[in-house]
């Protein structure tokens, strides 16, 4: 803009040469508060810009679109291309685009699995994330990302070829023969039984991918049935089953625990069980926080999955 005041009411279309088309409509480079609206779909030769409005002490604002030809040559944007200008000065706009033949056939197949497939939580498992390139070319500049599960702790990785990051989890390769492949080794340890699939995608490459339908695969761990109920415990404060406890009872935070003694009188229950029973009942009969005999008790754990309550006896013992 010549001077800072502000300005609206800007709009134009800029068409291109019809070998040029757009991969998608306009996006902002610098806003700087400028205000448009930006039409222009996946395929269109042109771009429009309407209703282009500079705030007062903004002098300028960049938007850029990204465009693909299958044609080769040099291809010009000036002010010819400018079409529905409205208080905006095309004449000095010009632009040069060389669109080189491509002879590159590249094709980068994506492949994961996991070993075991199922496992328990603190058992270690290991992924494998396979990179091939099935065309006929050279490929370079790969770049494969990881996504880690919540569920599971990063131990270690290897890889065949190229580098690895812990810490952003991205494998690098510089460079892919034809039909060669190239493996990432990932150790992880199982620490909850949800939020187990693992996903890894082609995330930059050089040329273009022939078959985008493979740049992606997952690979998903299911946790074995990890619920282990001791059959009784010793509230003795030696350190040993002083709490009645439940393997895995914490991956189920809307559980509720009912525990009853042989005549079917209910003295405990408990939402979201933490494994801290000791014996002492919270209803019925002793009062509670009293000291309960020596004897069998039975319990009723509801887990709140739509499955069936699991049912079991203890024996409490000093």
């Amino acid at each position: 803009m010549s001077d800072n005041s502000s300005q609206n009411n800007i709009s134009f279309t800029d068409v291109f040469p019809s070998e040029i088309s757009i991969t998608s409509e306009p996006q902002w480079v610098t806003q700087n508060g400028c205000s448009a609206t930006f039409i222009g779909n996946t395929g269109d030769n042109f771009a429009d810009v309407l209703d282009l409005e500079f705030p007062e002490g903004v002098a300028s604002c960049s938007f850029s679109v990204v465009v693909t030809s299958n044609a080769p040559g040099i291809y010009l944007n000036d002010t010819t291309n400018f079409e529905n200008q409205n208080n905006i000065d095309t004449s000095q706009t010009n632009a040069t685009l060389t669109v080189l033949d491509d002879e590159s056939d590249v094709d980068i197949e994506i492949i994961k699995n996991v070993s075991p497939q199922e496992a328990s939580i603190g058992d270690q498992v290991t992924f494998q994330i396979i990179a091939t390139n099935l065309g006929t070319t050279d490929a370079a500049g790969i770049e494969i990302l990881d996504v880690f599960p919540s569920g599971m702790n990063f131990v270690s990785a290897s890889v065949s070829a190229g580098l690895f990051n812990d810490s952003t989890l991205l494998w690098t390769i510089d460079e892919l023969s034809s039909n060669q492949s190239e493996t990432l080794t990932i150790i992880a340890q199982i620490a909850s039984s949800a939020a187990l699939l693992n996903i890894a995608s082609l995330s930059a490459l050089n040329q273009p991918d022939r078959d985008t339908s493979n740049n992606e695969d997952d690979a998903e761990v299911t946790v074995d049935n990890c619920f282990f109920i001791t059959d009784g415990l010793s509230p003795n404060n030696d350190g040993i089953n002083d709490t009645f406890h439940i393997e895995c009872i914490e991956e189920f935070p809307d559980n509720n625990l009912k525990i009853f003694n042989r005549y079917g009188l209910q003295i405990y229950e408990s939402n979201n069980y933490q494994n801290d029973w000791d014996g002492r009942p919270n209803m019925g009969i002793p009062p509670t926080s009293a000291i309960l005999p020596v004897g069998t008790y039975f319990y009723i754990l509801d887990v709140n999955t739509g499955e069936k309550p699991l049912k079991g006896w203890l024996y409490l013992n000093y």
